[in-house]
């Protein structure tokens, strides 16, 4: 299976620190790398610039035992719940599978307002029209991620103007790009900050349900964050991820509280990259999935395809007062 993905270089995170603590890390030579308030979680960032000589983990030691225990954790990363390479397989499998209206005219009558964390999206290639998209490049970039991945999960979920449409093609798509733009050859890569950030930034926009296509490490700030975006009563639908059956759990699917979903070939068999375990809740279709993506579309595999079909379900529950967060 991949490796785990790296943590930022040179940097740890310190989370709702006061102004003793920060001067107390600045004197065991840690510096400001910057700060941020995340005004809808009620959370407060540092990023910490490890001293010369000093690993990240021993930063994080040190910073705990000597500051402030609990407080100071890696600026892990996280990846697209996305295989290797797509499989061959039925087009509309996954909408027979989830009992879903298989004739376009009957998935247009509801209109939800859906939060996505991904990488970034082109409207044109996700076939989303301009005008009910709202994009955001998290972190301050400048340049925005490559779209391939966030436009195909956007596509699955609100695309409408292709032939053949989204799962819910009349919703407004809220859609944060949390990933850090990569050489064609590298790994996209998303840290913990911006991803706390892009939870902030979609209860802003007061989202019914945020789909979440990426996986990576346990982290302190990324698990309180979880927690206060389920505390403003936001479903999150997250990828169980793909790491195999035998691999760690994958956050943030195994935080307490969201809905981590796997995903299934068209004769409901678990896919075989799949993360497993026990905080799994739900199931959906994932390999060979058709994406309505600009050009015919073509077959995804991989959790992050599955997610989209449960967010659907959860807006049309909550346009339907049948799901009621607590």
């Amino acid at each position: 299976r991949p490796p785990v993905a790296p943590p930022v270089a040179g940097e740890v995170l310190g989370i709702n620190l006061t102004r003793l603590q920060v001067e107390a890390a600045t004197r065991l030579g840690f510096s400001v790398l910057g700060t941020q308030r995340l005004g809808a979680l009620s959370l407060r960032i540092h990023r910490l610039q490890v001293p010369a000589g000093s690993s990240e983990v021993q930063a994080v030691a040190l910073l705990n035992a000597r500051v402030a225990s609990g407080a100071f954790d890696l600026n892990h990363t996280y990846r697209p719940s996305q295989a290797a390479a797509p499989c061959d397989g039925p087009a509309c499998a996954q909408l027979r599978a989830i009992g879903w209206p298989a004739e376009p005219v009957n998935r247009c009558a509801l209109s939800a307002r859906i939060g996505m964390i991904d990488t970034a999206v082109d409207a044109q290639l996700a076939g989303v029209a301009a005008n009910s998209l709202t994009s955001r490049v998290i972190g301050g970039a400048l340049q925005a991620s490559d779209p391939a991945h966030g436009s195909a999960v956007a596509a699955l979920l609100a695309g409408s103007r292709h032939e053949e449409p989204g799962l819910l093609p009349q919703s407004r798509l809220y859609a944060a790009d949390v990933f850090v733009p990569a050489a064609p050859t590298a790994a996209a890569l998303a840290p913990a900050h911006r991803v706390a950030e892009a939870l902030d930034w979609l209860v802003t926009q007061r989202v019914q349900v945020i789909n979440i296509s990426l996986a990576g490490p346990a982290n302190r700030l990324l698990e309180q964050a979880v927690a206060r975006t389920l505390a403003h009563r936001v479903p999150l639908v997250v990828a169980a991820g793909n790491e195999g059956p035998r691999a760690p759990p994958a956050y943030p699917a195994s935080y307490p509280g969201v809905i981590a979903v796997t995903a299934v070939d068209e004769r409901l068999q678990v896919y075989r990259r799949a993360n497993r375990g026990e905080h799994i809740l739900l199931a959906a279709p994932g390999v060979a999935v058709h994406v309505p993506t600009r050009g015919g579309g073509g077959l995804r595999t991989g959790t992050s395809f599955a997610a989209p079909f449960v967010t659907a379900v959860v807006a049309r529950w909550r346009a339907s007062g049948l799901l009621q967060p607590r």
